[in-house]
């Protein structure tokens, strides 16, 4: 009876942990929402840029089935004729959006 109860209490455990993974960052029309933003952005150390090709891609937040990771900014190389619009979480209603960044 013990070895029954303990297999149908860890079923019901894992079958809401699942749940909770899929429904905890929604997609809609292939755009992640959350419901809170995200964390303040963190400090970081901008050093010298590389060569004057080069612009500094800022750091951000990004949001995963296990919560806020922050992905560090870096140096690329400038397009020539385009210019770098940041990756952002924009407010949607009573949503955030990620908008992924991209040369414009």
């Amino acid at each position: 009876m013990k070895t029954l109860n303990f297999v149908a209490l860890m079923a019901v455990a894992m079958s809401s942990q699942a749940c909770l993974v899929r429904t905890a960052y929604p997609v809609t029309d292939g755009a992640l929402e959350v419901s809170d933003g995200p964390p303040a952005a963190q400090v970081e150390v901008i050093g010298v840029a590389p060569s004057p090709n080069h612009i500094w891609v800022n750091g951000h937040w990004v949001a995963s089935r296990h919560g806020w990771r922050w992905q560090s900014g870096y140096w690329t190389v400038r397009r020539a004729g385009a210019v770098w619009v940041h990756p952002a979480w924009v407010r949607r209603g009573n949503r955030h959006v990620y908008v992924e960044g991209y040369w414009r």
